[in-house]
């Protein structure tokens, strides 16, 4: 038994605890929004990363959260440091709403508060009014633009995204497994395939899994 309780606490963990089921939808409609390729369960292959969504083409590992700045930010150093991903973390709260911290490589320090826009084209994260730099989100990396992609706060307002619930197609629990509605989307492998998020007139959004390398 003592052997037993030594081996889990040595097992690893997670960096940043799961998120329940909420902040995991806002998740994952922000990465529908960027669109690419997406590793639902990465945490299937590191335990660190349980929780979190991946874009490896785009160099991105999203997690989230529903506690206020500035906790966790330690343990988003440390994701971003362990993986070399860029690093999206989602804080939501039902009052507050949903705004993104962002950690770049190529700067440093964090991006605090930033909101979704997007009107016509890639999804863009943009800071507080007058503040730079507004990041464009695209399924091949998050690029650092001094200029925001509006040029008035009429502008602004009118392209202000709270991406919110989902379809109950895209909706998974808080361990990255499937619920019932979503067996034709989840996998249950010990190593889940990759998946992308595709349109699909008739049901909205939906993830589409990629035939693997044999």
């Amino acid at each position: 038994m003592t052997k037993l309780l030594l081996e889990r606490s040595t097992a690893p963990m997670p960096l940043i605890p799961v998120a329940g089921q909420v902040v995991r939808n806002r998740m994952c409609a922000l990465v529908g929004a960027i669109g690419g390729l997406v590793d639902p369960m990465p945490g299937a292959r590191d335990p660190v990363l349980a929780g979190c969504l991946m874009m490896p083409y785009a160099g991105i590992i999203v997690a989230g959260t529903p506690c206020r700045r500035p906790l966790l930010f330690p343990e988003g150093e440390a994701l971003h440091s362990r993986t070399g991903f860029e690093l999206i973390l989602v804080r939501h709260d039902a009052d507050r709403g949903t705004t993104y911290d962002i950690r770049l490589q190529c700067l440093s320090g964090w991006l605090c508060r930033y909101e979704a826009w997007q009107m016509d084209g890639d999804l863009w994260l943009v800071p507080d009014a007058g503040a730079t730099p507004a990041i464009r989100a695209t399924p091949w990396g998050l690029e650092v633009g001094e200029a925001p992609p509006f040029a008035s706060a009429a502008e602004r307002a009118l392209g202000r995204k709270q991406l919110g619930a989902l379809p109950p197609l895209m909706r998974t629990n808080p361990i990255g497994g499937s619920e019932e509605a979503n067996q034709e989307v989840y996998f249950s492998e010990a190593r889940p395939p990759m998946a992308r998020f595709a349109d699909a007139p008739d049901r909205g959004r939906r993830l589409v899994h990629e035939p693997e390398a044999l």
